[in-house]
């Protein structure tokens, strides 16, 4: 028998066995699984009725919040292909990505909508939708996310759709460093993977609270935009990276995970506060984008009490591709050579077998394709 590996499945699956269970928490925002799923539902019966069918890509300019979730799942799971940007980019950069990436609709927060204004007469765009967000205004001729979800009716039904594994399910791109950024084409089974390999090397369980401090643009949050939902754990939105009310998380939600860059972990352990906070969990914090010192790795364990986590990995191969493995020998060390030992990563995941494969439109896309072998 054979299925298709696709991380949209862990949805339906969460939905069915956790229905009541907190999904998202965003600000003062919550909802269930079966609210959160209803959302994402209702998007994709709104992006049919505005056009949107399989094989259409829809780019996304959010920054972590559930907007941004339900669009991983409720644009992919209609068989079409998420492109997430990083709002942080200059209007050139978006212009780029957004013309090149073939997309037909964008979905962009209010906030950050400025670049877009500037060069919408450039863009080749049908639509625009606007998450309003209070004390912002956009002068962007588009429809308002909340009224765009009213198209479709509560109790949305959508058609079954034939997902094929090795289709495309998200195109990111990498940074422009050396010229015009990249558009790596992760196909569902890749997505899979990379949310198998989050949840196994970052120890995710039904019971955690996921903080996500990591760009959800970025790699797809490394898979934990999926790996958090197969779990059914809770994914804690963060809009803005800010110490002092990650914090205030760590007290009120009782983090248990989160993933970060180095100079997040900086922040966190030089807020002035970092000494005075009450931490209930002992949270794991996989870290990664270049190498921690062991003396912040050493910082953040005493300080905070976090599990650090070294992995390395790319947007065009896997986030996890190589990692610090633990072992049990290692407990009886100092904490100044368990935080030698993190600040190095080196243990192999897997094989990759690399593929170039060519875009069908001719128009010389840079892309790569992963498959794993044993």
């Amino acid at each position: 028998m054979f299925s298709p590996l696709t991380p949209l499945d862990w949805k339906r699956r969460a939905v069915k066995y956790y229905p009541n269970k907190t999904a998202v928490i965003d600000g003062e925002k919550e909802f269930t699984y079966k609210e959160f799923g209803n959302r994402a539902d209702r998007l994709s019966a709104s992006l049919m009725e505005a056009g949107i069918t399989e094989g259409d890509h829809v780019a996304v300019m959010l920054p972590n919040t559930h907007y941004m979730l339900e669009c991983f799942y409720g644009i992919c799971q209609l068989g079409a292909v998420m492109v997430p940007l990083n709002y942080r980019l200059s209007g050139k950069e978006l212009e780029y990505i957004i013309n090149h990436s073939d997309a037909k609709m964008l979905i962009v927060d209010e906030e950050f909508a400025r670049p877009i204004e500037e060069i919408g007469d450039r863009l080749s765009l049908e639509e625009i939708i606007v998450v309003s967000v209070e004390g912002q205004k956009t002068s962007l001729t588009a429809i308002d996310y909340e009224g765009f979800l009213t198209k479709a009716p509560a109790d949305v039904k959508l058609p079954e759709v034939q997902i094929d594994e090795n289709r495309l399910l998200t195109l990111n791109y990498t940074s422009g460093t050396t010229s015009n950024p990249k558009g790596v084409m992760l196909t569902h089974r890749s997505n899979y993977f990379n949310a198998a390999n989050f949840m196994h090397h970052m120890r995710v369980e039904h019971d955690d609270v996921y903080l996500h401090t990591l760009p959800m643009f970025h790699a797809n949050g490394w898979g934990g935009v999926w790996a958090i939902t197969a779990a059914g754990g809770t994914h804690v939105c963060l809009r803005k990276v800010d110490s002092s009310f990650i914090l205030d998380l760590f007290e009120t939600r009782k983090i248990t995970l989160l993933c970060g860059a180095p100079t997040v972990v900086n922040m966190l352990v030089n807020d002035p506060r970092a000494r005075e906070v009450t931490m209930a969990t002992n949270p794991r914090m996989g870290t990664a984008g270049s190498p921690p010192a062991a003396a912040l790795i050493h910082k953040a364990q005493d300080i905070l009490g976090l599990n650090m986590i070294h992995v390395y990995g790319l947007t065009e191969t896997s986030p996890f591709i190589l990692y610090c493995e633990w072992k049990k020998e290692f407990n009886t060390k100092s904490p100044d050579e368990q935080a030698a030992i993190k600040a190095r990563q080196g243990i192999e995941l897997t094989r990759l077998q690399w593929r170039n494969q060519g875009y069908p439109s001719g128009r010389g896309r840079s892309t790569v394709e992963r498959r794993r072998t044993r």
